[in-house]
């Protein structure tokens, strides 16, 4: 009987701890769904944005502004050519019987003339791709014009592009001296330049030199070797095709000195 009766209490305080702490369960989430009705995204205040006329939506919707308004084609258009850089494609045609140097697909300087035996210069705008002048220099027959052609590079404006082409033939009296400074101005071949070979070359004036833009060589061949002078033959035609980023336009508008060929 004893036992019984401790089993009974026992049974006893453990449902009433189970109700008790089921009572303080259930107080609590009375409580908390008592608080959270005061947060602003319950019904109450949901029913309110709700209940706004249209005229207010229409209101609340001009007063909100677009940080990305899409542009209009016009608009875009405007804006890539402002900021895309543009490029001048300059090809430079060296042979026998023909030259030529063209940027963007116009022609700034064409033919086969025999006044364009030698090396041809021509001078681009690097914010245009305009020619700013061309001129010829017989290495070929005159003696001078090698000199000739160290001063007009050296009075070519920085930043001014100069286009180098060859015709027929231009290393019989082009000085070693001159030779010389085209290497400093960063030509690979010059010193390779003999009897009717054939050469293109394009560099950027720099404040104390050039930067090369490009360079191509064929060497004139008779019989397996190189040509020597009076030998018949010629190299085969070199042509150079370069690309540079087209210089946005400054203030200064001062012209190269360049004689232009009558």
């Amino acid at each position: 009987m004893a036992v019984q009766h401790f089993q009974t209490l026992l049974f006893l305080a453990v449902f009433t701890t189970f109700l008790a702490n089921l009572f303080l369960i259930l107080k609590h989430n009375d409580s908390c769904i008592k608080e959270t009705s005061k947060f602003p995204w319950q019904r109450r205040v949901n029913m309110e944005f709700l209940k706004r006329n249209q005229k207010q939506m229409d209101k609340i919707q001009k007063d909100q502004t677009t940080p990305f308004a899409p542009m209009d084609h016009d608009t875009a258009t405007t804006l890539n050519d402002k900021y895309e850089p543009k490029i001048l494609k300059i090809e430079v045609f060296s042979s026998e019987k023909n030259i030529s140097v063209t940027v963007n697909g116009k022609k700034l300087l064409h033919g086969n003339q025999r006044t364009l035996i030698g090396i041809n210069a021509v001078v681009v705008n690097q914010e245009t791709g305009e020619s700013l002048g061309t001129r010829s220099f017989n290495t070929y027959r005159i003696v001078q014009e090698s000199q000739h052609l160290q001063e007009f590079v050296k009075e070519v404006t920085v930043g001014r592009i100069i286009c180098f082409t060859v015709k027929d033939e231009a290393s019989y009296n082009l000085k070693n001296s001159v030779r010389a400074f085209l290497k400093r101005s960063g030509s690979v071949f010059i010193n390779r330049l003999k009897w009717r070979d054939m050469w293109a070359f394009v560099i950027q004036k720099t404040k104390h030199s050039a930067r090369v833009l490009g360079e191509a060589y064929q060497q004139c061949m008779h019989n397996g070797h190189a040509c020597k002078v009076g030998e018949q033959g010629w190299a085969a035609p070199v042509s150079l095709v370069v690309t540079a980023f087209q210089a946005e336009r400054s203030q200064d508008i001062s012209n190269v000195k360049v004689t232009k060929n009558p």
